[in-house]
């Protein structure tokens, strides 16, 4: 059918419908490409597919498309060897917990569904691949303490640092003599330095690293010396810590890559039972 003629039957406007019922992005992307056709065959076994969809909706089975992202192209960016953020990693979980969800749905589904039964046919439950980055990732992006032992270790060892950096702060904010040339009574954070704000007048009295100065010139912000040296150290572990993180996050958006032909079925059967259940 030429385009003059979906033109003038407004066949946007059914698509555009349709992509508004679907649950994913997926399934409203698949819709906005829907095109008519002449095939009879075709249009019956789409329309008894649909048909069966009206029977499970009817008997309360709805497809549970709750956390279902479209990580299609993150997935192959991991199989060709990137490193995945965190964030991603847990879109990817996410999504692959929910696949589970799918399997178990169309074990559920009555035997008489056959077209449905086989379009979910590629969703496998990917769950322990998910859980396996929820056991390594938090919530809120951060790598777990528990993801490796390196991990746990140099964290414990950076948790001290900056408990002997307090102490150290908290000993020199007890000098009354010290007390008197700072400008106000606190200690402040530039970056990941701990510094004094010192009267710009009194700067020489305290060894140290000057880290800035306010912009009216009348205060600056000194590291003492006692504190930079403990901060030297930080930055050393820090940077082992970052190499970590990195070679964990490396090996989970590997594993990724390793199911990627797997997670790219499912994403396919997920998103044209969207478009199904969007008809």
């Amino acid at each position: 059918m030429d385009s003059h003629t979906l033109d003038l039957l407004e066949f946007d406007k059914v698509r555009t419908l349709l992509a508004d019922h679907a649950s994913t992005s997926m399934g409203a992307e698949l819709a906005r490409q829907v095109q008519p056709s002449r095939d009879v065959t075709k249009i019956r076994e789409q329309l008894a597919l649909v048909s069966e969809m009206v029977e499970a909706l009817l008997a309360n089975q709805a497809p549970p498309f709750g956390g279902v992202h479209d990580i299609r192209m993150v997935v192959r960016r991991a199989a060709i060897g990137t490193m995945l953020t965190a964030e991603e990693l847990l879109l990817v979980a996410e999504t692959l917990i929910a696949t589970g969800t799918f399997y178990r749905y169309r074990m559920r589904l009555d035997g008489r569904l056959t077209r449905l039964i086989e379009m979910l046919a590629p969703i496998e439950d990917l769950g322990p691949v998910g859980k396996t980055i929820t056991g390594t990732i938090d919530g809120r992006g951060h790598v777990k303490d528990s993801a490796s032992q390196e991990l746990a270790e140099v964290r414990q060892k950076l948790a001290a640092i900056d408990e002997r950096v307090q102490n150290v702060i908290k000993r020199l904010l007890r000098d009354p003599q010290l007390r008197a040339i700072l400008r106000y009574g606190n200690a402040t954070v530039n970056g990941d330095h701990y510094v004094l704000p010192v009267a710009a007048n009194h700067r020489t009295k305290i060894p140290g690293v000057v880290h800035r100065t306010s912009s009216t010139g009348e205060t600056v912000f000194i590291e003492p010396a006692a504190v930079a040296s403990l901060s030297a150290e930080r930055t050393v572990l820090k940077g082992e810590e970052d190499r970590e993180v990195r070679r964990i996050l490396r090996k989970l958006s590997a594993e990724i890559g390793r199911w990627s032909r797997h997670i790219e079925g499912a994403m396919n059967a997920i998103a044209l039972t969207d478009l199904v259940n969007a008809k």
